[in-house]
């Protein structure tokens, strides 16, 4: 089971391994900074290999990141954590704890029987589900009532939906679409700079109208932001990433592309191994959506690598595009070599005062 919303996690061979040393780490109660993530490589593997596990266990609901805002005011990556409420999930991962089953059964225990006294309270379904931790467990994180989603359905005979909620995601979109929501229309354009989409709005929509083929996504907030106004969205829809495409972001891709309209998906982001990494994830999203949408990069060209503001590449960055390079399935072969070459990276915040934006 995992969490509404969470990607299903399948790891093998090293990144497995690389899995259950990162989850030990974690769940010994520490955090790790962002940028020591090598540490946990172990042998044959290396950094990127350990950031694709860890944005696994992100997607998978199992670890959190922690952002800050660096000088350009977009969020950057700089702390890991588990998840609140993962722990069961992550021993289950880890796969050398003997108490991990024993543990399950009896919060699953302790939370249906705090939920059936708080159940015959007039008015209370659904409760809070942080509530409903509290008091069975004694703190607010210490698991996610939706990975005991089995044993409580089949201890009420209710879905769990109705039984408790739970905090929600949103995504921060623009352009010319509108939802149909419990009876309600509701107009992509009808906000400025953006419109946020819950979650259950973008699961419960019962319809979609779309007047764009193309949909643009972008990295950064103050890319997203100056695009919406300076009319970008009038012919395109634009979603916010903030960085890896969160459970929000994914499930509005996934709606958009599945209206049947979008022919083509843009991405723009920082040229740096990064924005590769995103770009890939991205990718496969889309072409598990529709096989026949086209992604493609918009204002991530080789010379943009020539504007003044680009930066040389630091050691990292040349050991992660020469692994990028290596592997035969990496889109944008061209771009990450043109990087090496030219010993530059470049963030797209800089793009931003060109007028033929």
């Amino acid at each position: 089971m995992r969490p509404e919303g969470a990607v299903e996690i399948v790891l093998t061979g090293r990144q497995a391994d690389i899995a259950r040393r990162l989850g030990r780490r974690l769940l010994a109660g520490t955090t790790m900074r962002w940028d020591s993530l090598a540490s946990m490589a172990g042998e044959g593997a290396d950094r990127i290999d350990v950031e694709r596990t860890a944005h696994a266990l992100i997607e998978a609901g199992l670890v959190e990141v922690a952002e800050r805002r660096d000088r350009a005011g977009d969020f950057r990556p700089y702390q890991l954590r588990m998840a609140g409420g993962a722990e069961i999930r992550l021993r289950e991962l880890v796969g050398d704890d003997p108490r991990a089953a024993e543990i399950r059964a009896n919060r699953a225990q302790r939370l249906i029987a705090t939920l059936g006294e708080m159940a015959v309270q007039p008015g209370a379904l659904p409760v809070p589900a942080r509530t409903l931790v509290q008091r069975a467990l004694g703190g607010t994180k210490v698991v996610r009532v939706s990975d005991f989603r089995t044993e409580i359905e089949e201890a009420f005979e209710l879905p769990l939906d109705a039984l408790v909620r739970d905090h929600t995601a949103a995504v921060l979109t623009t352009g010319p679409f509108r939802i149909r929501f419990q009876g309600r229309l509701i107009d992509g354009m009808a906000s400025v700079p953006w419109t946020a989409i819950p979650e259950p709005v973008v699961s419960g929509a019962a319809d979609i109208e779309l007047d764009a083929q193309e949909i643009l996504t972008i990295e950064n907030l103050t890319p997203f932001e100056t695009l919406s106004f300076r009319g970008e969205s009038q012919r395109r829809v634009l979603v916010f990433t903030s960085g890896f495409l969160g459970r929000a972001e994914r499930r509005w891709l996934e709606l958009l592309i599945r209206n049947g309209r979008v022919c083509r998906v843009l991405h723009w982001g920082d040229i740096d191994p990064g924005g590769l990494a995103i770009f890939r994830n991205l990718a496969a999203l889309v072409e598990g959506a529709s096989g026949k949408v086209r992604v493609e990069t918009w204002r991530m060209e080789a010379a943009d690598l020539s504007n003044p503001a680009a930066v040389r590449l630091t050691p990292r960055d040349r050991a992660r595009l020469q692994e990028w390079i290596a592997d035969p399935k990496a889109p944008l072969q061209e771009l990450a070599h043109a990087m090496l070459a030219v010993d530059r990276k470049l963030e797209q915040e800089a793009l931003l005062v060109d007028s033929a934006l």
